[in-house]
């Protein structure tokens, strides 16, 4: 008996519906098939043309699944106290990231379209409809991205135990051969599917507007000429002057903040401002001014064919400008990014050996009792490590605010500040304990801090009568470590200073021989109870630090923070280049025509071949130089910072790490750039 249905399409059919809808299915599944096999022989045929997409797409790949594979590390959580407390913020990095790289992705895909427009542009004309176009290309980018993603995996299990063995240096601990997450490979391949279908869709919104006539004859369209080249060498020119701005504004700036507690960061977040809206202009100014400036030299515009590759940079760069300005946007600061994170190691580090002068620190008060006393902490210690030497020495007070009124901490809501006295012998014993220089007071005061707001501030014309007599300033002390980490500051005195004060603090280093033993375990041996001063809670105290704990904090949390910027650095810097190397080939057809009328007007290959290189190479290297140079200023500030905050034995570090990176850059330039220009030569020059 008939029946009534509808087919595959959707159109109503009458009688043998089931073998109908069968025939049909059939025949879809054949259309498939072809255009499986049409993909397949595009991506081989179109492999030179990918090949940029896939390198960037397999060290994205490689690169997301080894971060992945760290965020859900077990080996790295359990070696890592404060791992488990940032490894949210370090997945939600992966997620950012993840749809920055769709975005990019899907932006570089449509150059891909553009290389092959005037073949989509025949699919057209022949009777394929927009959508099975845009399923041929989507196959082919599935195609690419399965290869990716396995060349991408390889390559990630490799990088991953790499990051693994820099993470683990960085934080300071063992490195083993770490086990793989399984939870990082579906992390990574759901990131990667995501990718995917975001690059997709923006590939298909491109193939659905596209007319005809543009992927057929859009190689025909003139280049239009820059309008008004001097207004944009006046931008160019004042973006220069904006940089130059922002970054003694931005010195000047750090500069105050660290001298000065209550200076507020608005300055220097306005100076990064200026930097990166400087940074912007001057790569849209100079793309729209360069080649049409240099057009007017007609000496230099004489020789060879250097009107035909300023000519054809001009039409190149102005189209471009905006894209310039953006990648070298992104690539500056993602130099800035990578190198003040390792500087925030060094720093991190060398604040480590500042806070814990000895391996454990005591800090009592003198107006209760302890919980743990002095004697008893080295008879705790003592069952951990061997104790080499034990320094006691005393802080005292006359419970008066003298030496706070040269201070931002003098009037109300201080009232509890007083001033905190050492005399020279307790001192000078700490300094020869700590290999330090020993001080010879008579009838001076020395004001000792560490810290870059205390020491910009003036106290010379301080004179405190103690015990019946008048002391003069003698100086400031300022390279040695935090002694006592309660007080804002210490006044160094001679002994007979002291004497009618009463202790404010009991204090005591302890050096220990070095054995090996779980830190936690010591640290819960000196821990009591206390009452919250704001809830009702009971707190946890100690008044024990040590020095393995600090640095193990440091060492992990800045190891954890230099990882997660240099893996945002790196992709930044990949998909910058993927999209510079890309929007050059997007334009071969419009070349290749261009370089053809070249030859035919006397050039030979060697010549068009060198003005080819040159188009490229100028284009390629606008939006890297002003990154590579900010290098240089990087440097300068990080050493600055560095004598600031008295950790002189590193100031060095910050001109290795920006060195360091510059070369890691260019590096990667280099692949980009002999890819880019190889291709783009077998495209235009082999015909």
């Amino acid at each position: 008996m008939d029946r009534s249905g509808v087919n595959f399409f959707g159109v109503p059919v009458q009688g043998r519906s089931c073998i109908t809808i069968f025939s049909l299915s059939h025949l879809r599944w054949e259309v498939m098939r072809m255009f499986g096999k049409l993909a397949f022989r595009n991506v081989k045929r179109q492999m030179g043309n990918y090949l940029i997409y896939y390198i960037t797409v397999s060290l994205t790949i490689a690169l997301m699944f080894a971060f992945n594979s760290v965020v859900t590390s077990p080996d790295l959580a359990e070696k890592a106290r404060s791992f488990s407390d940032i490894a949210g913020g370090l997945v939600m990095i992966s997620v950012m990231m993840a749809l920055i790289v769709a975005f990019v992705l899907g932006y570089a895909s449509s150059f891909l379209l553009k290389l092959r427009k005037r073949e989509f542009g025949t699919y057209l004309t022949m009777g394929m409809t927009r959508f099975d176009m845009i399923l041929l290309f989507t196959m082919e980018t599935l195609i690419i991205g399965l290869i990716s993603l396995v060349t991408g995996i390889l390559a990630g299990i490799f990088l991953y135990q790499v990051l693994m063995s820099l993470l683990s240096s960085l934080m300071e601990i063992s490195y083993s051969f770490s086990s793989y997450s399984l939870y990082g490979f579906l992390m990574t391949a759901g990131l990667v599917l995501l990718v995917f279908l975001l690059s997709s869709v923006t590939c298909a919104l491109y193939l659905f507007r596209v007319s005809i006539y543009d992927l057929i004859h859009g190689s025909r369209k003139n280049e239009k000429p820059v309008r008004h080249p001097m207004f944009w060498f006046f931008v160019t020119l004042l973006s220069i002057a904006g940089i130059v701005a922002g970054a003694v504004m931005f010195y000047q700036e750090m500069i105050h903040i660290f001298r000065d507690m209550e200076a507020l960061p608005g300055r220097m977040l306005m100076s990064l401002l200026i930097l990166a809206v400087s940074v912007f202009f001057i790569h849209v100014g100079a793309s729209r001014c360069l080649a049409d400036l240099m057009l007017r030299f007609r000496t230099f515009c004489s020789r060879g064919t250097n009107t035909f590759v300023l000519r054809q940079l001009s039409g190149k760069l102005r189209s471009n400008s905006i894209l310039i300005g953006i990648v070298a946007f992104l690539i500056t600061f993602a130099v800035i990014g990578s190198d003040f994170s390792l500087l925030m190691k060094t720093f991190m580090q060398s604040s480590t050996d500042h806070s814990y002068p000895f391996d454990v620190n005591a800090e009592i008060s003198a107006s209760s009792s302890p919980a743990v006393s002095i004697s008893e902490a080295e008879q705790i210690l003592e069952k951990y490590d061997t104790v080499e030497d034990r320094t006691d020495y005393t802080v005292y007070t006359n419970h008066q605010r003298y030496f706070f009124e040269f201070t931002p901490w003098r009037g109300d809501g201080f009232e509890g500040l007083v001033d905190s006295y050492i005399s020279e012998s307790d001192f000078n014993r700490v300094q020869k304990a700590l290999g330090q220089k020993t001080l010879h007071l008579e009838d001076t005061f020395w004001i000792y801090s560490s810290s870059p707001q205390i020491q910009s501030l003036d106290f010379r014309s301080a004179a405190p009568v103690l015990n019946g007599k008048t002391y003069t300033y003698g100086g400031m002390i300022s390279s040695s470590p935090y002694i006592v980490r309660k007080a804002y500051f210490l006044i160094i005195v001679p002994d007979e200073a002291v004497k009618q004060m009463a202790p404010l603090l009991y204090c005591s280093g302890f050096s220990l021989k070095g054995g090996e033993y779980d830190i936690a375990d010591l640290e819960k041996e000196f821990l009591y109870e206390t009452p919250s001063l704001v809830s009702d809670r009971i707190l946890l105290a100690s008044d024990y630090e040590f020095k393995q704990s600090g640095w193990e904090y440091a060492s992990q949390a800045s190891g954890i923070f230099v990882l997660g910027a240099l893996y945002i650095a790196v992709i930044f810097i990949f998909l910058a280049m993927a999209v510079l190397a890309l929007k050059i080939l997007s334009g071969v057809s419009e070349d290749k025509r261009k370089y053809r009328i070249l030859t035919q007007i006397g050039a030979d290959r060697m010549t068009a071949s060198k003005a080819l290189f040159c188009q490229i190479f100028v284009f390629f290297i606008l939006p890297f130089v002003l990154p590579l140079l900010s290098a240089i200023p990087c440097a300068v500030i990080g050493q600055k910072a560095c004598t600031l905050l008295g950790y002189v034995s590193h100031p060095r570090a910050a001109y290795f790490i920006s060195g360091g990176i510059a070369l890691v850059i260019l590096a990667g330039y280099l692949l980009y750039f002999t890819v880019t220009y190889l291709t783009a030569r077998r495209h235009i020059l082999e015909y």
